[in-house]
């Protein structure tokens, strides 16, 4: 795992988190900042999504804003092989009264995903409400943490794509912004 304060410029850092936060965001509800369907009597976590990039290509304007950081990422991890899978901007909102650690464990990518894969996490604001990596690699009952990353703006976090993992909701923060860069590796 890699974690890097400060990844970004300061001046970049404030653009990304006003641009974001600016009332001209394009942000889309969703019932459930994991799952994209929930059963009536399962947990869920409302909160906001835009995926500027998914499947391998731009699905909106919003991409152009954040071209650099795929190959910064690259040059971290030291492999200009990588493939970008998916771009997408998270915010989970306040959670009142839910007495939950975090989301629910999941992959960015299938089970049966054959390719090495990496999952990158950009934190736009300072907020509570941690990304928890569990050691398992296969869906559990009884995840393990295997490491907790406290959201802190400017930070960038890298682990194996292959361990489940989860956001929580901020308790007092008004809201949590993440960006999720998926890559994989073709060799």
């Amino acid at each position: 795992m890699i974690e890097l304060s400060n990844f970004l410029p300061q001046s970049l850092q404030d653009h990304l988190e006003n641009h974001l936060t600016s009332n001209s965001f394009p942000w889309y509800f969703i019932k459930d900042v994991t799952k994209e369907f929930t059963t009536p009597d399962e947990y869920y976590q409302p909160g906001f999504h835009h995926t500027p990039f998914k499947e391998g290509k731009p699905h909106s304007i919003e991409y152009d804003q954040i071209l650099f950081l795929p190959h910064l990422i690259k040059d971290v991890l030291k492999n200009n092989d990588l493939i970008l899978h998916r771009i997408r901007y998270g915010m989970n909102i306040r959670s009142i009264g839910q007495n939950n650690d975090h989301n629910i464990p999941h992959l960015d990518f299938p089970d049966n995903f054959s390719y090495k894969n990496y999952t990158c996490l950009y934190y736009v604001n300072n907020s509570d409400g941690d990304t928890v990596i569990f050691n398992e690699t296969t869906r559990s009952i009884n995840y393990t943490v295997l490491s907790r990353i406290t959201p802190e703006k400017g930070k960038l976090c890298i682990f194996d794509g292959e361990h489940f993992h989860a956001s929580s909701p901020p308790k007092n923060s008004d809201y949590r912004i993440v960006m999720t860069l998926n890559f994989y590796d073709p060799n």
